[in-house]
């Protein structure tokens, strides 16, 4: 059950989504690869979120990046990457063993590498954006083929996933001692002891279908996700 301040946030932002297309102020999605000209503006955008939230140095971002703008600016973004045998993401830093692994023997099943998509960057400016991002998030994984996001979550993250009636799966503590030199440039991120959480983006979309603010939000930008090509999300897919 949502609570009533996230139904408010919620339909004030799909409602803005619905706008005619044509409004200069009209939010919109839409997914940057790495070599995007706005590229650079966007991380930016995200490094400066995070030195203001936690005094955190950001100098890696995720390669493809959900993006909510408008002409007044970033409402908020999200990173992405699909899982690979031949790459380490970036939590499994602080796993024993290969993310897939660990998430299959949580839940007694075989779970695929490439089912996996890892995100982080998140950031939001406006009310109501981290919500409308994980929604559509959920649609892109489905839409490209996998099945779970992976990802380091504050307790606030998820606290705003639990509300909005996702199940999560957490795979353990993200120890921020694990990155060694590295850790420095987080800041105080770590000092909320943030967890390494998985969500089924398929249950997560059945969820949002049966509650009416965020099935209405989930149409409002889903032909906006389903408008992203093979091209703009590249790697994304299998």
């Amino acid at each position: 059950m949502q609570s009533a301040s996230v139904e408010a946030r919620l339909s004030t932002t799909a409602n803005n989504l619905r706008r005619d297309t044509s409004h200069d102020t009209s939010p919109r999605l839409c997914v940057i690869s790495r070599n995007a000209p706005e590229r650079a503006e966007i991380e930016t955008y995200i490094a400066k979120k995070f030195a203001a939230s936690y005094g955190a140095t950001l100098r890696e971002f995720l390669p493809y990046l959900l993006v909510l703008r408008a002409a007044n600016g970033f409402g908020g973004v999200l990173g992405m990457r699909r899982a690979a045998y031949d790459t380490q993401l970036f939590l499994e830093q602080y796993l024993e063993a290969p993310a897939e692994l660990i998430l299959g023997d949580l839940l007694k099943i075989s779970v695929a590498r490439g089912s996996l998509v890892e995100i982080g960057n998140l950031v939001a400016t406006w009310r109501g954006s981290s919500q409308m991002l994980f929604i559509a998030l959920a649609a892109l994984i489905v839409q490209v083929g996998a099945q779970w996001a992976v990802f380091t979550a504050t307790p606030e993250v998820q606290k705003l996933l639990a509300r909005l009636g996702v199940k999560q799966y957490v795979l353990g503590k993200a120890d921020g001692s694990k990155l060694g030199e590295q850790l420095v440039d987080w800041g105080t991120y770590y000092n909320s002891s943030p967890s390494l959480v998985a969500v089924n983006a398929v249950d997560a979309l059945t969820s949002f279908a049966r509650q009416s603010t965020s099935s209405m939000l989930l149409a409002s930008c889903k032909y906006q996700i389903e408008a992203c090509s093979s091209d703009s999300v590249g790697a994304l897919y299998d």
